[in-house]
């Protein structure tokens, strides 16, 4: 895609409000609009990173800058989608310890902050031979 340039005339006192250096407004510019079409989702996020030349980390902070979501969900469709995971937490944690074959003090599923280790432990004899 070809880019289009344009020119832009500013008062000083913008670009004092601001706090930007004349060298940085163009950048600036094309990161506002670009976080504008992605708030209205005119965009993906995948597009506004290769726009902007941005890693997935990066437009992330670049996100919370401009105040533009990362979640789009509605509070109840958040309050839904929460309320699943809890039931799920809730049965695994229920269910206890699922053993496997040969392993003991394992867990074959593990709410995602679960103080337990992630490691199993290997039968002793497994670690006695030399």
């Amino acid at each position: 895609m070809a880019d289009k340039r344009f020119e832009v005339e500013l008062p000083e006192e913008v670009l004092a409000a601001f706090g930007w250096q004349e060298a940085e407004v163009p950048q600036k510019l094309r990161e506002a609009v670009v976080m504008e079409l992605l708030r209205l989702d005119r965009i993906s996020e995948a597009q506004a990173a290769a726009f902007l030349t941005l890693d997935r980390y990066e437009l992330l902070e670049t996100m919370g800058r401009y105040q533009v979501p990362a979640i789009r969900m509605t509070p109840a469709e958040l309050r839904r989608e929460l309320t699943q995971e809890i039931r799920f937490c809730r049965k695994v944690r229920f269910w206890g310890k699922i053993p496997k074959l040969g392993v003991r003090n394992s867990m074959a599923y593990r709410c995602q902050h679960s103080r337990k280790s992630n490691f199993a432990t290997e039968p002793k004899k497994a670690l006695i031979r030399i």
